[in-house]
């Protein structure tokens, strides 16, 4: 009877799980999500439209694209039916859905009222910091070649524009781009560094200035010293340039007598010292060009007569 008593329950548990089950599954029916928006702004207490990120939007930067802001209804998102500028020659508005695109056309200040399908308004207050098609042409430019030494620079650019370079007080001829791609202005002579280079871009009505400046790719790697030799690698060197090696005060220089640049990477050079060097000295190396600029300097401790600027077992000690 206790065997029979206990079957009977358990099919009982058995039986109210399977309708506890089925239960939750008729009640868990989907809802389509325009119906979960619907019903959420009706029961919702707010009557302003809600955007992530706050009301106020600075656009601005170097390269800008279209600012992405998501529009909320009152307690879920709703899709937006207007958005109107209040001044359309500062901006536009594009929205699909309850995206919004913000694509700035010139410098100010103005405001988005934004509605969406359920009726409720919201208002962005918008700075324009860049234009869209400025920021997009400075963007769209690329120099190449502006380290020390270079005796050409690449521009890249899109078609339409037009490039002028200049290089310190030299002028170079405009590039004009007929299609996308690449086009080399070759250099009246060697740089200092630090020589301002500007390049003016035109497309249209557009017209942006990209500024760079000659700086050093130069820099020194391993050094080995075995008695009175020291040998060591340098990347990027030039005529005129002088490799100083120091230990306890004294220096030993080598100096450039052609170019070893381009896309040469790091090489062996070699130099003589009138005294042994030992396998553990502390040692300093300066690169300085015809002008007697520093392209590199650094300083380090050897280990079992060599080691590497730019090793992992130490921290870099450039001045």
């Amino acid at each position: 009877m206790k065997r029979i008593k206990r079957a009977a329950a358990v099919i009982l548990i058995a039986v109210m799980a399977l309708t506890a089950v089925l239960s939750v599954g008729l009640a868990a029916e989907p809802v389509s999500a325009a119906t979960a928006v619907k019903t959420a702004s009706k029961t919702a207490k707010s009557t302003k439209l809600k955007f992530l990120y706050g009301n106020d939007v600075v656009i601005g930067g170097r390269v800008i694209d279209r600012y992405l802001t998501t529009v909320y209804g009152k307690n879920g998102g709703a899709n937006i039916v207007s958005a109107v500028p209040a001044d359309p020659e500062i901006l536009k508005a594009e929205f699909e859905g309850e995206d919004l695109d913000l694509i700035p056309l010139k410098k100010g200040k103005t405001t988005v009222t934004v509605t969406d399908e359920d009726g409720l308004k919201g208002v962005l207050n918008v700075t324009v910091k860049a234009e869209f098609f400025t920021s997009q042409l400075e963007g769209s430019v690329y120099l190449d070649g502006c380290w020390y030494g270079r005796k050409k620079i690449v521009v890249s650019s899109v078609k339409g524009t037009k490039v002028t370079l200049k290089v310190g007080d030299d002028k170079y001829d405009t590039l004009t781009f007929t299609e996308d791609g690449d086009q080399e202005v070759k250099l009246k002579k060697v740089y200092p560094l630090n020589t301002k280079i500007r390049a003016t871009v035109k497309k249209g009505k557009y017209k942006v200035v990209i500024k760079r400046a000659v700086f050093s790719d130069s820099e020194a790697d391993v050094v080995k010293v075995k008695g009175k030799t020291v040998k060591l690698t340098c990347s990027c060197m030039h005529k005129g340039d002088v490799i100083k090696f120091t230990y306890k005060g004294k220096t030993w220089k080598l100096k450039m007598k052609k170019d070893y640049d381009g896309d040469a990477d790091y090489r062996w050079y070699t130099i003589k010292t009138n005294k042994k060097i030992p396998k553990n000295a502390k040692i300093k190396v300066k690169i300085v060009n015809k002008y007697n600029e520093k392209l590199f300097e650094g300083s380090m401790k050897l280990k079992n007569g060599q080691r590497s600027f730019w090793a992992s077992d130490r921290k870099p000690q450039f001045e």
